[in-house]
């Protein structure tokens, strides 16, 4: 399973200093939940994370990481994230499907 982004693209979302470290092997365990989750909603579609990922999904993994962070701590608060992401996964699949992708079989 690969990350489709990382702790330090998810940090600055949730206004986390850089150099802070405290919460890291939490935010790498929610990133690594985060891209499954853009897997599994892409599948649904017939569709695959390319070996580049794509800044589209990049964008879905880091907002989905930020939601479930922010959910453990702030559930109402973290629903914006959980809306970019959504927002990001079906700009993705809408581009994809406009430029007439074939589905992809197993994973890219």
């Amino acid at each position: 399973m690969v990350d489709y982004c990382s702790v330090a693209d998810v940090k600055p979302v949730l206004h986390i200093d850089a150099v802070e470290t405290s919460e890291d092997v939490e935010l790498a365990d929610i990133v690594t939940d985060a891209s499954d989750k853009v897997d599994r909603l892409l599948q649904v579609q017939d569709l695959a994370v390319p070996a580049e990922v794509p800044t589209t999904i990049k964008r879905a993994a880091k907002f989905f990481a930020a939601w479930e962070y922010r959910r453990r701590r702030d559930p109402e608060g973290a629903q914006i994230f959980w809306y970019d992401a959504q927002e990001a996964v079906r700009e993705y699949v809408e581009a994809e499907k406009a430029a007439g992708v074939a589905p992809y079989v197993g994973l890219a």
